[in-house]
């Protein structure tokens, strides 16, 4: 996983943001007044393009594609989402989960370690232990990549019905991905019982549905 460059890495959010907005292409208000055509294919060539007053960003001008992409990833799918609990629940419903949820909970660190390893394999993937922790009580800690996307890492946290759950806990960011190699270095620092598994697997959502699910 390759780090981005010191003054890019170790910038806020808002200056990241600013600089990816520096990339666009840009037009004086002017220019967007007197040649509309030229503007217009600028924004289908790149996407977007900033708007300028007095040589200061002033707004972003966008494709239709774009505007419609942003709109759909702030907004959820309520129908896809009430899909998903649907079929958990009726996955929750099926004989043996509730044993199978009980052996979970009685493992141990390197027992789930070993189970995860051997689900990635029967499932066709790859699976390596990053750091081997305390035997019986380290926590575990599960890295998960869908063949060459972001890393996603789950961990097992307190539910409210006092259970532990696999939660997301940390997602791999494209603009820089060292944070997370470096997240993971500061918990081994900080608990070197912890457990570290990477799994890499063909479909990340599916493979924590039927594995991970059931806590």
């Amino acid at each position: 996983m390759s780090a981005l460059p010191a003054a890019i890495a170790g910038s806020s959010p808002q200056a990241r943001s600013r600089q990816r907005m520096q990339a666009l292409p840009s037009v004086s208000a002017t220019q967007l007044v007197s040649g509309m055509n030229k503007v217009t294919s600028t924004v289908m060539a790149h996407g977007a393009v900033v708007v300028t007053r007095h040589e200061q960003p002033a707004m972003v001008l966008m494709s239709v594609e774009r505007y419609l992409a942003l709109q759909q990833a702030a907004e959820p799918d309520l129908d896809q989402l009430t899909r998903r609990f649907d079929e958990m629940y009726q996955r929750m419903q099926a004989p043996g989960v509730a044993d199978r949820m009980a052996d979970a909970f009685a493992m141990t660190p390197d027992q789930l370690a070993d189970a995860a390893l051997a689900a990635v394999q029967a499932d066709g993937g790859f699976g390596m232990v990053l750091h081997k922790g305390e035997r019986d009580g380290g926590t575990i800690l599960i890295v998960i990549l869908e063949n060459q996307s972001l890393a996603v890492l789950y961990e097992r946290m307190p539910d409210l019905d006092g259970r532990r759950k696999w939660r997301v806990s940390k997602v791999q960011v494209t603009d820089n991905k060292q944070e997370f190699e470096d997240y993971l270095s500061r918990r081994m620092q900080q608990d070197p019982d912890v457990w570290i598994v990477e799994l890499t697997v063909a479909d990340r959502e599916r493979f924590v549905r039927d594995n991970l699910s059931a806590g």
